[in-house]
């Protein structure tokens, strides 16, 4: 039996997912992961083999964001097949048969669009492309927007130099801890903010090593319209 297939046959597997996505809302996904540990062991408290379904739900969750969570395999690698028969009875042929192929199973890593991290700077930059950054920091823990991201949208590129590059982009802020597959679900879900108070939206981004991160921007694609996007 697949490791989803047994899962999916118990409901404690879907209030964990719920759970876990609730959570992730608010939380990182590794806060959002131990959270949902902690308060689902808690529920199932003293009830030995859901608690074994809840480690098992929680460990396959944290796979499919790229984590490992290291208490719930540590858990479940201590358990033995006499504790599994004890607990689960005529069901332990499909826990003993599930559980060794979640433990052998790999993280799933997030697919992302292809970007050149030797240089993501101006002279690369075309009208339309969509770079995102993970904000940070202490001022960004103050705003309550740590791990979101800001968006960054090319409006148009113009030549200053024979090496370098003027870009003119709009700034969005994209509210979400976990980027969307596609750059138009980016977008759609992000706010462009004002630079001015004359209601400028636009910034300027001048080439220099020193003046943005671009070794951590994120490529997201390009958009060729910037009509439907959300001002504030």
């Amino acid at each position: 039996m697949e490791v989803l297939d047994f899962l999916e046959g118990t409901s404690i597997y879907f209030e964990v997912s719920e759970l876990f996505e609730e959570f992730l809302l608010e939380k990182g996904k590794s806060a959002a992961l131990n959270a949902t540990w902690r308060e689902m062991l808690e529920c199932y408290d003293g009830e030995k083999a859901e608690q074994i379904i809840v480690n098992m739900s929680v460990y396959w969750c944290g796979l499919q964001k790229n984590m490992v969570h290291k208490k719930s395999y540590e858990y479940l690698s201590a358990l033995s097949e006499e504790q599994i028969l004890c607990e689960f009875g005529d069901d332990a042929d499909a826990v003993c048969e599930a559980l060794p192929q979640l433990l052998a199973a790999e993280p799933i890593k997030p697919v992302r669009k292809p970007i050149d991290y030797k240089n993501p700077g101006s002279k690369n930059w075309k009208a339309g492309d969509v770079y995102a950054y993970r904000l940070k920091g202490e001022e960004a823990e103050k705003l309550g927007i740590k791990s979101t991201y800001a968006l960054l949208y090319c409006h148009n590129v113009t030549k200053k130099t024979e090496r370098k590059n003027n870009v003119v982009v709009y700034l969005m802020h994209y509210p979400k801890k976990e980027l969307m597959p596609t750059v138009e679900e980016n977008v759609n879900h992000s706010i462009c903010l004002r630079i001015t108070v004359h209601n400028e939206y636009r910034y300027q981004l001048i080439e220099a090593h020193y003046m943005y991160p671009k070794n951590e921007l994120i490529y997201l694609g390009n958009l060729e319209s910037f009509l439907h996007l959300k001002m504030k």
